[in-house]
């Protein structure tokens, strides 16, 4: 057959808890994209003095039905960090791999960073937030790509990284679409995580297992072509088609002591593609490297182009009038007032903890030379943060409630 189907799913899909890492990834076995990475990985070394720091644009589409959802600017930045750290073997956790796993690990040579352009050259956070109706949205693929359907159309995929977070419910962290499958729509392209496991604060920061942001890793290793590393039916008959990623058995779950075995060899269940927890992960090898430059090169060269919408802006953060907030500290209210604004066609201000959560949104009025009142009543004593979201410019000052 040309073609071999295989439904890498997960593992006991509707048994495993949240706390357990288990992902969605559908892998079609295409015999031809197969021979074109293999010939890209033979020649890999003899590329080794042409190749630049390839850096991805990534949109992160905040899809939310219940105010923790819509998590924070600063946790998604977070994620963004972390992959630069794990994508560049700058990880601190590197030192916990063993020794000889440890000289086999890369610097993948790939950067991410939300992007700063949009598809039509506009400025952009590269952030884009939908509130939607529907519960755990993320459970149903299909919605999650459509604007229509609750959720957020992506942006041109051959161009831009889009990266879903989302309300996954209770037994799935994340989901990628396989490289070049002609079963999965292009607007469906990309990536989606559960909203705690997305990061490093905010909603992650309880998740014990996967508060880290190994999961957007894992899945973008996915979405770079790259498998589990134990292969496809979790057997010693198969492998992940990485020749210096060890034979292994089953999946790894939680945090296993070194060394452990299966097919009579030592397993790295400490790579980024296995399922243990996030502070247990720590590497991708040189071979595994190779392949997701060959997903880029060969497969979705629009990333290589695509990478100027990751260069800076001209449009100043300063913004071209006077905002102040007053009092600070205050009590019952709040007031704002923007002076002399240019006009604006989206206008909003937010009140946010320092967990990134949105205690207070108010949007502002076609006139907004004027003073805004905002009612405290519901917010405790404490340090928050209040945001003027002007377009895709976002402003910010702190302040300090005492009542």
């Amino acid at each position: 057959m040309k073609y071999l189907y295989i439904l890498i799913f997960l593992i006991h899909l509707f048994s495993l808890p949240l706390n357990a890492q288990n992902c969605g990834f559908i892998f079609k076995k295409d015999e031809k994209i197969e021979s074109i990475t293999e010939g890209y990985v033979r020649n890999y070394k003899h590329n080794l003095s042409t190749r630049a720091v390839v850096k991805i644009p990534v949109v992160v589409h905040i899809i939310w039905k219940n105010a923790q959802e819509n998590i924070s600017d600063a946790q998604i930045q977070s994620q963004i960090d972390v992959l630069n750290q794990d994508f560049r073997k700058k990880n601190v956790d590197l030192k916990d791999v063993p020794g000889n796993f440890k000289a086999l690990a890369a610097d993948c040579e790939i950067e991410f960073c939300l992007a700063t352009k949009d598809t039509l050259g506009n400025s952009t956070t590269g952030i884009v937030r939908r509130q939607t109706s529907v519960d755990e949205i993320g459970s149903v693929f299909r919605r999650v790509y459509s604007t229509t359907l609750g959720g957020s159309n992506n942006w041109k995929p051959e161009n831009y990284l889009n990266i879903w977070v989302c309300n996954m419910g209770n037994n799935l962290l994340g989901f990628t679409s396989p490289l070049k499958d002609a079963a999965i729509k292009p607007q469906e392209d990309g990536v989606i995580v559960d909203y705690r496991a997305f990061g490093t604060i905010g909603t992650a920061a309880n998740n014990t297992a996967h508060n880290k942001g190994r999961t957007a890793t894992h899945e973008i290793g996915h979405y770079l072509n790259l498998l589990h590393i134990w292969g496809i039916d979790d057997t010693c008959n198969d492998d992940d088609l990485v020749n210096d990623t060890p034979l292994q058995g089953p999946a790894y779950q939680g945090c296993p002591s070194f060394p452990q075995l299966t097919c009579g060899i030592s397993n790295m269940y400490m790579n980024f593609m296995d399922y243990t927890d996030d502070n247990c992960m720590g590497l991708f090898t040189v071979g595994q490297k190779a392949r997701m430059l060959a997903a880029l090169n060969e497969f979705r060269p629009g990333l290589l182009r695509g990478s100027t919408a990751c260069e800076p802006t001209s449009v100043s953060t300063t913004p071209l009038f006077n905002w102040t907030i007053y009092p600070n500290p205050a009590a019952n209210n709040l007031y704002l007032n923007i002076d002399s604004a240019p006009l604006f066609k989206n206008r909003k201000v937010e009140i946010r903890d320092l967990l990134g959560r949105i205690l207070i949104e108010k949007n502002i009025s076609e006139t907004i030379n004027n003073t805004i009142e905002i009612s405290l009543d519901n917010i405790s004593n404490g340090i928050y943060i209040v945001s003027l979201n002007l377009d895709n410019q976002v402003f910010m000052k702190k302040i300090t409630v005492n009542k």
